[in-house]
């Protein structure tokens, strides 16, 4: 084989091996960039590979346009050597940048899970509390029962997403001078817990905690009702192992949803899709219509009302375990996580519909229609919605008072479903 001949094998060897790389290699690579980093460092990454074959295809030119300058043994060495570069550039470049990623995401959750979510606290406690607030819902005339001084007020709590319906309950049944100043909406309790200081704990009828510390205040006699979503199985057992049987009240439903970015081209998802993503079977979005996309689903800390839910709708299904980024420690940090997860738009959360659309409003979500149907109010109301549940006011069997029994019973009169309805959930008829 002669010299010339050599040269033109030579070239199209090399020219078949760039191919090979554009149309094999190159996707797999980029398929893998694009689900494990950043979009900024899947551009650095991509400029830079998409520069070496670009140099890679300027030496191979040069060799066939400029056969003098270079001899095939020299643009083999180059060659090499530029494609070990890609190859070295690519391992060592990608965990630097997603690391870079993962600490930056670091601060930035530690930042919103503490200043944002204490700041939304903060406006929540504002915004609906008894006796000084345009939010909280008045009846236009007096309900026959109307707590008095003398009386021993049930102390109430709940979850935050119910604190709009049981403060409203306070403003029309309790005494205005009976509610303590603004420091008791402050996690007074959350912070000093059975070691707060007893004489400010008993001027605390209105506590606005969140599902674990509330049902925990329960348990430990510091509160006589909690607004709360069905208990989880581990709760109840707690009750049980300190001898307490509780009685479930149910005084309304909620629609349990599940959101996403609002550009996220999936609007509709089964009851079996939600299984699926969440028992890890289905991982990315091209399986229930959209792009080919990994998916995010997200998750919430173990007790928490929107987590017991979950674990209630999954049933038999096994509910996979999130990894560490994939879980928030609050509902407002989910809803923000999924807003805008990295940039991306490829996540998913679940929580409660009105405080999604109302407490924690985002103009980046959308809810999903479950089989087809909108978690609307009308829906949830007629049923068609699959997951609508009831949440309860729970009190500890054998401690009720005079005055306690007399709240449970005003629960299921026309203007305590009058609040729950005005407040933005549904009664129970």
């Amino acid at each position: 084989m002669n010299q010339k001949t050599k040269q033109a094998l030579y070239i199209i060897l090399t020219a078949l091996l760039f191919a090979a790389i554009l149309l094999v290699l190159l996707p797999f690579l980029l398929i893998w960039l694009i689900f494990t980093t950043h979009p900024i460092s899947f551009l650095i990454a991509s400029i830079f590979i998409i520069g070496e074959i670009i140099f890679g295809f300027i030496k191979v030119v040069q060799y066939i346009t400029n056969k003098s300058q270079k001899t095939p043994s020299k643009f083999k060495t180059i060659f090499r050597r530029t494609w070990l570069t890609v190859g070295i550039g690519a391992i060592l470049a990608q965990p630097l940048l997603y690391g870079m990623d993962l600490y930056y995401e670091k601060l930035e959750d530690e930042y919103k899970e503490t200043y944002t979510e204490s700041e939304f606290d903060e406006k929540l406690y504002r915004a609906y509390k008894p006796f000084d607030s345009n939010k909280i819902i008045r009846l236009h005339e007096k309900t026959y029962l109307q707590f008095s001084e003398e009386n021993q007020l049930p102390k109430i709590d709940g979850a935050k997403a119910l604190y709009p319906v049981y403060a409203s309950f306070a403003e029309n049944i309790y005494p205005k001078n009976k509610i303590a100043d603004e420091d008791c909406f402050n996690h007074y309790l959350n912070k000093h817990g059975r070691n707060a200081n007893p004489q400010y704990k008993q001027s605390i009828f209105v506590n606005c905690n969140n599902t674990i510390q509330s049902f925990e205040n329960l348990l430990h006699g510091e509160i006589d009702i909690a607004f709360l979503a069905k208990p989880s199985k581990s709760q109840m057992q707690m009750a049980e192992e300190n001898g307490i049987q509780l009685n479930m009240k149910p005084i309304g439903k909620e629609a349990f949803v599940f959101l996403t970015n609002k550009k996220n081209p999936v609007d509709n998802l089964s009851q079996q899709n939600i299984k699926d993503i969440y028992s890890g079977k289905i991982k990315y979005w091209h399986k229930v219509g959209g792009k080919f996309q990994k998916i995010r689903p997200f998750q919430r800390n173990e007790n928490s009302g929107s987590q017991s839910t979950m674990q209630k709708l999954m049933g038999d299904t096994p509910l996979m375990r999130p990894e560490k980024r994939n879980y928030s420690g609050s509902m407002g940090g989910m809803i923000r996580r999924v807003a805008k997860y990295r940039n991306h738009t490829n996540a998913m959360g679940y929580s409660f519909r009105f405080f999604v659309e109302t407490l924690h409003a985002n103009e980046n979500i959308k809810l999903f229609s479950i089989d087809g149907v909108y978690p609307s109010k009308d829906n949830i109301r007629n049923g068609t919605y699959p997951f609508a549940y009831p949440f309860y006011a729970i009190t500890v069997k054998g401690r009720e008072t005079p005055e306690t029994q007399q709240f449970l019973q005003w629960l299921d009169t026309k203007d305590a479903k009058y609040i729950i309805e005005n407040a933005g959930y549904t009664a129970i008829d």
